[in-house]
């Protein structure tokens, strides 16, 4: 039973990420579709929760009577109980991937928004319950408020704050509300009120609230609209716009899902790719082993003859971060995307970041590489400019795969922008915008 329900929801989650590479191509792309679709992924990872609660509550009436049980018993129990929810858990993550995917159309351009969100602790699995049902019931019922498309958060990884932002379908982020659901069973409805924050004057009816909800979740509210106003209202300060074209190295994927041995060195970038499929891992169940036997051969090739040696190795995939481009995104053909959401194949990048730094010496910055910290900087007369976002900048070239060259020629770009104006010590962040 456990195995179909699994397979049934899988299946929908795979219709959902076709209608999901649809968007990518333009095609189909409206209010209704991207309401549908999210409506859709709501309903399916819904379905996908119950399902996890549901093998929560087996696990602890069982603990309840483990003393009445054979250790073997029990043990074998728990274990196979664990491994149905990391199923479930990997298909959840798959659909929130697919959710941040959307959410991208609205939220490219707003980095620093995302790094908001991304500072609040995530919003767990999926609702669930009333409160799941309400949410899911009140998107349905409002695609839209005042023409604006209602975008939903838990779907994703990505937004944390609020249960839903308003965009315009320009890709325009105005407004950020709270949804607060009740059943009521003489009436059988849902009654669910919206607390929103918005940059756009709204016409829409305001009501209390309290005679529902009590005094108790409006202070909760009171802290969200808090939340959601100073993410709408912050002032991220100055920012300095390098629009250079940046390429990446995306292609480097392509060509280790069509190699036999799965593996790729781009030796003129300091740059590795490789591939296990599913049936590599199922074979060994050892990540360690695979990667080594892959690496082995090749790995001495990164290498170089500097100081400024320094490996890094990323799984490229679904995990979200706010300076990541989710990967349905990507410059990569529909099947490889479809295996790497769906768990049928992993690829992981290494490359040395010698490069990046040796270019950024070229161009006058000073680097230390420490046990436990980088500095980069440069000298404006008596003061000094460091870059900061270091974690950042390595995505962009390890995960992101994006030119090491490039990166170093945007930080300079940018710091020589400051230099201009800079009259004491400065700390210069890097962000970046893409476009599709």
């Amino acid at each position: 039973m456990f195995n179909e329900k699994v397979e049934e929801i899988e299946k929908e989650l795979r219709e959902v990420a076709l209608v999901m590479l649809e968007f990518k191509k333009g095609i189909s792309i409206s209010i209704d579709t991207i309401s549908d679709f999210q409506v859709t992924l709501a309903e399916c990872l819904y379905k996908a929760m119950s399902i996890y609660n549901d093998i929560s509550k087996k696990e602890k009436d069982y603990i309840k009577i483990k003393k009445s049980l054979e250790t073997g018993a029990f043990s074998e129990k728990m274990k196979n109980w664990k491994k149905q929810k990391f199923e479930i858990k990997e298909l959840i993550n798959t659909g929130k991937s697919l959710g941040d995917a959307l959410a991208y159309m609205f939220y490219r351009d707003s980095i620093e928004e995302l790094e908001k969100h991304y500072e609040h602790s995530d919003n767990g699995l999926f609702v669930s319950g009333i409160g799941g049902i309400g949410e899911i019931e009140f998107i349905k019922a409002n695609p839209t408020i005042n023409g604006y498309l209602v975008l939903y958060h838990s779907i994703t990884n990505m937004l944390r704050i609020g249960d839903f932002s308003l965009c315009s379908l320009t890709g325009k982020v105005v407004g950020i509300g709270e949804i607060k659901s009740v059943y009521k069973s003489e009436e059988s409805k849902f009654v669910s009120s919206i607390y929103m924050s918005s940059r756009v004057k709204l016409d829409i009816e305001a009501e209390d609230g309290e005679e529902i909800y009590g005094k108790s979740t409006k202070e909760k509210v009171k802290t969200q609209i808090e939340k959601q106003n100073t993410l709408l209202m912050s002032n991220f300060g100055n920012i300095i716009k390098d629009k250079r074209k940046m390429d990446t190295q995306d292609f480097l994927i392509m060509m280790a899902c069509n190699n036999e041995k799965g593996i790729v060195y781009n030796e003129n970038k300091d740059t590795m790719v490789m591939t296990i499929t599913e049936e590599e891992y199922e074979a060994s169940k050892d990540i360690d082993d695979l990667l080594g036997a892959k690496i082995d051969n090749m790995a001495n090739n990164l290498m170089k003859n500097s100081l400024y040696n320094c490996i890094r190795m990323s799984q490229i995939g679904k995990v979200y971060k706010p300076y990541r481009k989710p990967i349905v995104w990507w410059n990569l053909d529909d099947d490889i995307i479809i295996n790497v959401l769906f768990n049928k194949s992993m690829i992981f990048s290494v490359v040395n970041l010698a490069s990046y730094y040796e270019h950024l010496i070229a161009n006058g910055f000073y680097v230390e590489i420490r046990e436990d910290e980088i500095v980069v900087g440069k000298r404006c007369g008596k003061h000094y400019i460091n870059l900061k976002a270091f974690e950042m900048i390595e995505d962009l070239m390890v995960h992101e795969l994006y030119m090491q060259e490039d990166i170093a020629e945007m930080a300079n770009s940018i710091v020589e922008n400051v230099q201009n104006k800079c009259d004491r010590e400065t700390i210069v962040r890097i962000s970046i915008k893409r476009n599709f």
